[in-house]
């Protein structure tokens, strides 16, 4: 066998050979990153409709001091949620760069105000350390996990299963019942 004969039959018996299986994509999550009370969040984007300047509400009397109120969002009023105060955080009140943030899974269902909100990223999901205990227990049902640079991530499918957004009955509707 010639020189080139050699190489071109090493060449042929490299390409021939097989190949390594590929790496598995890792799984990621798309997150909408905020700020409550100087911690820094993050909500699952499947669940996030959009992101607006907080600027006009309205309070409702009788109800928990986590409910800021309604907005009117395009003709529709929207409950709105001050998570800080359901998760026990200080309040900072109301800034130029409050944001709301309109959640739900089809149509938008509820909002819920951030101190700010940063943009849309994918976060792997094998970053998430599932330390949801780390919290107390008004923020333990919403926690997906915590990333190793201190994200928590809240779980967008609980949060809008969670009782405690949810505005039922007035002291009106429940005065006659015993």
């Amino acid at each position: 066998m010639t020189g080139t004969d050699a190489i071109l039959a090493e060449r042929a018996r490299l390409l021939a050979r097989k190949l390594a299986a590929p790496a598995a994509e890792e799984q990621t999550i798309d997150v909408v990153g905020f700020r409550l009370g100087g911690e820094r969040y993050a909500l699952d984007a499947a669940v996030v409709r959009e992101v607006l300047p907080f600027t006009d509400y309205t309070a409702l009397p009788g109800v928990p001091p986590h409910v800021v109120g309604v907005t009117n969002l395009r003709g529709e009023i929207l409950a709105v949620f001050d998570l800080r105060l359901l998760f026990g955080l200080p309040d900072r009140g109301l800034t130029d760069r409050t944001r709301l943030i309109v959640c739900g899974a089809d149509d938008p269902e509820f909002g819920i105000v951030a101190d700010s909100t940063q943009d849309v990223s994918a976060l792997p999901v094998s970053r998430l350390l599932p330390e949801a205990t780390l919290f107390g227990a008004e923020r333990q049902p919403c926690v997906r996990g915590i990333t190793g640079d201190a994200i928590i991530v809240l779980d967008g499918a609980a949060l809008l299963r969670d009782r405690r957004l949810f505005v039922e009955g007035t002291a009106a509707s429940t005065e006659g019942e015993a």
